[in-house]
């Protein structure tokens, strides 16, 4: 039962991976389109500084999550993992449009 665990905690977290470096592409690609040219480098350097908070922080906090041993932590993990795949296909979808839309 906890290889079982184990396998899923895995499973998920490579899912997660695997989207997040889609979603932060994406999100850089959106918002640096967005602004002017002298304000994306300003942007540029936000975005990324909240990149590496979560990154610092969120190891911290599932390591916390998984202590407690919270009995809706699959749930979170799974709404979560869901939210990161709807961001990457609407952004699959958005960028497209939007480099037409600029390039016309």
């Amino acid at each position: 039962n906890e290889e079982s665990v184990l396998f899923q905690v895995i499973g998920i977290s490579m899912m997660h991976s695997l989207s997040q470096h889609v979603l932060a592409t994406g999100l850089t690609t959106q918002t640096t389109g967005s602004v002017e040219k002298q304000e994306q480098g300003a942007l540029l350097g936000l975005e990324h500084s909240l990149f590496s908070l979560a990154r610092i922080g969120g190891p911290a906090l599932g390591t916390a999550l998984l202590g407690v041993g919270a009995a809706g932590l699959w749930s979170v993990e799974l709404a979560c993992g869901t939210l990161d795949l709807l961001l990457a296909v609407s952004l699959s979808i958005a960028l497209p449009q939007a480099a037409k839309r600029k390039g016309n």
